[in-house]
C-alpha cells in the first residue's frame, strides 16, 4: 500500500510539475492560473491547497502585453505542519501540539519583446525557510521550462541546500498562453524529527 502511494504521489508532482492543477479564483488571492501551491501527504496522499502570497507584480498581466523587459516576479507560501502528541512539540502551556512548518518563496526573470509573442525566461530563484529546525527539508528539486512551442527549453535542477539560483541561459521563444505556457516550479519534502510520515510541499509559476 505504501509502495502504491509513494508511485501515486510521484505522479501527481511530475503532472503539476509539467500542466499544473487549475483551482477557482478568489479576489483575496493571487490569480491562481498564475501561481499555486500545495501540500500533499505522503502517507495518505491527501492534497492541501495553499494560499500563496504575491511579494512582486504580476508584470505579465500587469503591463500592456509586449512592454516587459528584466522583469521579476515573486511568490512566497507557508505549509503549516501540526506536531501533535511529541515531546519535541510541547508548548510552554503544556500542550500536546503545536504549529510550525515551511515557507517557500520562488522568484522568476524573464523578458517579452515589443510585439508582446516572445519570452526569453532568464533565471529562476528560491528557498524553503523552516520555523523550527526540527522540520527536515530533502529531495529539493527546481525547474523551468519555455513553453510547449517548437524550440522550447527545459532545465530540472537538484539544490542541496535551503536556497538556489540558477541562470537558464536561453534565448526568445514564442509566448504561448494557457496550459502551453512557461512554467516553473518548485517542491520538496519534509519530515519532522521524531516523527513518521512526510510531505511534499510543491509551488508553482505560470508565465500566463
Amino acid at each position: 500500500m505504501k509502495k502504491k502511494s509513494t508511485i501515486l504521489i510521484a505522479l501527481l508532482v511530475f503532472l503539476f510539475s509539467v500542466f499544473g492543477f487549475g483551482k477557482s479564483g478568489s479576489a483575496e488571492e493571487v490569480d491562481e492560473s498564475v501561481v499555486n501551491a500545495y501540500l500533499i501527504d505522503e502517507t495518505t496522499g491527501e492534497i492541501e491547497d495553499l494560499q500563496v502570497k504575491q511579494v512582486t507584480p504580476n508584470s505579465l498581466n500587469r503591463s500592456a502585453r509586449g512592454i516587459t523587459t528584466n522583469q521579476t516576479e515573486s511568490y512566497e507560501v507557508y505549509a503549516p505542519i501540526e506536531i501533535p502528541n511529541s515531546p519535541l512539540a510541547r508548548t510552554t502551556s503544556g500542550g500536546n501540539k503545536t504549529s510550525g512548518g515551511v515557507t517557500a518563496r520562488i522568484s522568476v526573470n524573464y523578458d517579452v519583446n515589443s510585439k508582446g509573442d516572445q519570452i526569453r525566461v532568464n533565471s529562476i530563484t528560491g528557498s524553503w525557510s523552516p520555523t523550527k529546525n526540527i522540520y527536515n527539508i530533502s529531495g529539493r528539486q527546481a525547474g523551468v521550462h519555455s513553453g510547449f512551442v517548437a524550440g522550447a527549453k527545459s532545465m530540472t535542477k537538484y539544490p542541496g541546500g535551503n536556497s538556489f539560483n540558477y541562470r537558464t541561459g536561453w534565448g526568445y521563444n514564442t509566448l504561448l498562453r494557457g496550459g502551453n505556457s512557461p512554467r516553473a516550479w518548485m517542491d520538496c519534502t519534509i519530515k519532522v524529527s521524531g516523527m513518521g510520515g512526510s510531505h511534499k510541499l510543491v509551488l508553482e509559476h505560470t508565465f500566463n
